[in-house]
């Protein structure tokens, strides 16, 4: 495989990326073994080590693979974010990330946002710091990217310099369309995350039992084929609270 061709905000085209959560590193060999090469990481998915362990196994060039991570809403801040860069590079045994993410606005996550230390502090003066870390390691050469997974267009324009990438759920139950536009008027790439479990679950609730095969959507009504289409990509409610 040559270098990855690289897209818009300097991020790789890829037709497909992997995320995993937890011990999935079979899972990861057999996507890199297949011919993948973007490998989708945070510390909610508890994957960093395993995601290193099957890079280090696949004899594939780091600089082939590009890896991204998430910041979660417990880790925003000056120091905490910049510690959590550091934790992941350990966990994950390499040098550098191609891309971090801050993965949510504010509040998000697992753990009960008003036990969060940004939750009195103020979520937009904790981004800012976070964005502020991060940008200090893409300086240092510990980062390559930095990017934020669903927000909305409001919150992206409070951050400088804008980001490389916004991750977007982007699928036929909640397509985001409004956003994709601003986002390339802004320079940013959209990358679309998709949780296969929920897909299945949307599927199954929405079945159109008047038309075996089709689906309900709004008002319209789509064959299978057409959601495996035009549906690629997943789960993630994008947040755009001017207040947050």
């Amino acid at each position: 495989h040559a270098g990855p061709a690289v897209g818009r905000g300097g991020v790789p085209r890829r037709a497909l990326g992997m995320g995993v959560v937890g011990d999935r590193m079979d899972g990861v060999a057999k996507f890199r073994a297949a011919g993948g090469r973007h490998i989708d990481g945070a510390f909610e998915y508890r994957n960093h080590e395993d995601i290193g362990r099957a890079v280090r196994a696949s004899g594939v060039l780091r600089s082939e693979i590009f890896i991204s991570t998430k910041i979660p809403s417990s880790m925003l801040g000056a120091t905490l974010t910049a510690a959590a860069i550091e934790r992941a590079r350990a966990e994950l045994g390499m040098e550098y990330i191609d891309l971090v993410y801050i993965h949510t606005p504010g509040g998000g996550g697992a753990e009960d946002p008003s036990t969060q230390p940004c939750a009195r502090r103020g979520w937009r003066a904790c981004r800012r710091e976070a964005w502020a870390a991060i940008q200090q390691a893409i300086g240092e050469g510990r980062v390559r990217l930095g990017g934020v997974s669903n927000f909305g267009t409001a919150l992206v324009d409070q951050l400088a310099p804008r980001p490389a990438v916004n991750q977007l759920e982007l699928h036929a139950w909640s397509p985001n369309r409004a956003l994709l536009v601003p986002m390339r008027e802004r320079g940013i790439a959209v990358v679309g995350s998709m949780h296969i479990m929920h897909i299945c679950i949307s599927c199954i609730l929405s079945l159109n039992m008047e038309h075996p095969g089709s689906y309900k959507f709004g008002q319209g009504t789509f064959t299978r084929a057409l959601l495996l289409r035009e549906a690629p990509s997943g789960i993630g409610r994008v947040q755009d609270n001017r207040a947050l």
